[in-house]
């Protein structure tokens, strides 16, 4: 549900369009963004709302309804709860057009193009005149769907992000590189510069997106969402947008690497952990658990103590004698076959290493369990 918020709230701050995110059947407000918070004039919002999410019944496209001269839009999200975005100005008619397909695409999984969207829009020319051009800019701009980024091409550049491919991400960063998918991403804003910004803008919620996918911790990729964005509103050239976006591409690449740098080296010690388990009634050397496990030894020894603050030789000798005291505890086996059992060169040595971990020999230890009982 984070998640959802996080790119409900981007999606208003964005455009400036206020956002209703409602149960399924329009009885509570998981999520309220630009909305009056006067108390009538937020209960006649409501009600407008929960209007629409009756008229848009179980569908699963969006619908669009006029209301009061003001554009209103809905879709049910893949959790079944409602999305409700209005009233749209007239002024950011355009850029609603391709943002709402982003939108639709990221929260409900599903492809909508431009040309779905507009055989979905009511025919209302005889409302005001805004209405019309977001008709017509629909219709018009279908034309240009030929030329869009793919849904595959995004997936891709997500797996890129996700996989902490970091080579493959730099030199896709060349600013010749990137006139294009500038060009393909459709129009979002009249002026350019702005146009570009909205681009970055969404390629930092979908890198985030794809990062949280992939289990990056949310604090950090929300953090650094929140880094980016204000970094965002700084930029006042394409190049100084073109080295932030690479800057946030890089930045989640990077840190999905060092996550899986360091699940591979947690899924090492567990293994590591697990052949001692599995062995412990046996000698082995260091040699051989790392060639069980398929790790260079001293990078296992290293990883090992760093993790677990101790040494993979100290780990199964607690284990040893974490072992013994069960069997101390539960049955009357003698204490040279304990030792023996447990690798023990002797059950002097047995004695010496049980009292340095329990502060008792293993007979006194024995007689207060039994005691106890």
């Amino acid at each position: 549900m984070d998640k959802t918020f996080f790119l409900l709230e981007r999606f208003h701050r964005a455009l400036d369009i206020p956002v209703y995110y409602l149960s399924p059947n329009g009885d509570v407000v998981l999520l309220n963004c630009g909305h009056q918070t006067d108390a009538q004039q937020a209960k006649n919002q409501f009600e407008l709302h929960r209007r629409l999410v009756t008229s848009r019944g179980s569908g699963v496209k969006p619908i669009f309804q006029f209301e009061e001269g003001s554009l209103y839009s809905s879709f049910l999200d893949s959790l079944g709860n409602c999305v409700l975005l209005g009233p749209v100005p007239n002024s950011n008619m355009a850029s609603f057009g391709a943002a709402l397909t982003m939108l639709y695409c990221a929260m409900t999984g599903d492809m909508l193009t431009e040309t779905q969207v507009a055989l979905l829009t009511p025919d209302e020319t005889d409302t005001q005149t805004g209405d019309v051009r977001f008709q017509r800019y629909l219709l018009d701009s279908a034309e240009e769907e030929k030329n869009r980024f793919t849904y595959a091409e995004e997936l891709e550049i997500m797996e890129l992000i996700a996989s902490g491919n970091v080579e493959a991400i730099s030199d896709m960063f060349s600013l010749a590189a990137m006139r294009l998918p500038q060009e393909r991403v459709g129009k979002l804003a009249d002026q350019p510069l702005k146009n570009f910004e909205y681009i970055v803008c969404t390629a930092i919620v979908l890198a985030s997106r794809a990062a949280l996918n992939s289990g990056l911790d949310g604090n950090v990729s929300y953090s650094m969402a929140e880094m980016f964005l204000q970094r965002l509103a700084k930029c006042d050239s394409f190049e100084s947008m073109v080295h932030l976006q690479k800057d946030v591409f890089l930045g989640y690449a990077r840190r999905m690497r060092e996550l899986k740098k360091e699940r591979s080296e947690r899924s090492y010690i567990e293994k590591c952990k697990s052949y001692i388990a599995t062995h412990i009634n046996k000698t082995f050397t260091l040699d051989e658990l790392s060639d069980a496990i398929g790790v260079n030894k001293f990078y296992l020894a290293r990883q090992f103590k760093k993790e677990e603050g101790l040494s993979i030789q100290k780990y199964a000798q607690a284990k040893r004698i974490e072992t013994a005291c069960n069997m101390l505890k539960l049955s009357d086996e003698k204490l040279s076959n304990i030792a023996y059992y447990l690798c023990f060169n002797s059950q002097s040595h047995f004695g010496t290493v049980f009292r340095e971990y329990m502060g008792v020999t293993p007979k006194k230890y024995r007689e207060q369990e039994r005691h106890l009982d």
